[in-house]
């Protein structure tokens, strides 16, 4: 098992991650991407910019994190 940075390869299986972490969070009545965010727009850019680390087994991947040096503007109030 190993971590790495994500390649544009890695996209579906991210975005499976990612479809499987919104249902979880549903099925528990926490209201956390339950709307369009993250799209496919915003995990190919973070993996475009060098942001988005993979867990990897056996060339699966099991976990993906953004990892975003500084303040992440989709966290500031307005």
């Amino acid at each position: 098992m190993y971590l790495r940075r994500a390649e544009m390869k890695d996209l579906p299986q991210i975005e499976s991650i990612i479809q499987d972490g919104k249902r979880h969070l549903a099925a528990q009545h926490i209201d956390q991407w339950q709307g369009l965010y993250p799209d496919t727009k915003v995990l190919v850019d973070d993996i475009q910019n060098g942001h988005t680390m993979i867990l990897v087994e056996d060339y699966e991947v099991l976990g993906a994190a953004a990892v975003i040096p500084g303040p992440d503007d989709s966290y500031q109030k307005n």
